[in-house]
């Protein structure tokens, strides 16, 4: 199921071989996304909680992620799962910096958004921090509406925003 994008990246199921790089790129996402958002405490216990071995790696078996690959090395990754109510959820969307202007994340969103048209799902949900600028402009260039704003976010002191669209 590989993908070529326009910008010499191939994007495919992650694997458990990918574990690593995807620790890396989940890592100084978080701590360039955050810094000055959230306490160090609050990236480093992210950081802990959503870019751990375990939870990737299980992931990559159960196949609900996607990566992004240019040049041998993982420069984007997306998570998804679907909620108990059956709902389609994406959790995780990281792109390395230096290789977001070159569209992976929507590249990433589209072939996720295809898959799940294609298993006849009509809607999508997110959620991301409140204090996360790029996500929240990006999300709403790319469709997803704000529905809700809560405070039961895993992190202390970061409200979670919860958006949806249509496949």
């Amino acid at each position: 199921m590989p993908i070529e994008h326009e910008a010499r990246v191939r994007i495919r199921p992650g694997t458990v071989a990918d574990v690593p790089a995807m620790q890396a790129l989940g890592t100084r996402t978080w701590r360039v996304t955050y810094c000055g958002v959230l306490s160090p405490e609050a990236i480093e216990s992210g950081i802990a909680e959503f870019c751990n071995a375990y939870s990737l790696g299980t992931a990559a078996r159960s196949g609900r992620i996607l990566v992004a690959e240019r040049d041998g090395s993982i420069v984007g990754l997306l998570e998804s799962d679907t909620t108990a109510d059956g709902r389609p959820v994406l959790w995780k969307l990281y792109v390395a910096q230096e290789a977001r202007p070159d569209r992976i994340g929507r590249a990433l969103l589209d072939v996720h958004l295809a898959r799940l048209r294609a298993e006849g799902a009509t809607e999508v949900w997110l959620e991301h921090h409140e204090g996360n600028a790029a996500a929240d402009a990006f999300y709403e260039r790319v469709g997803f509406e704000r529905r809700s704003v809560d405070d039961s976010g895993a992190i202390a002191g970061a409200r979670t925003v919860w958006r949806a669209r249509r496949v």
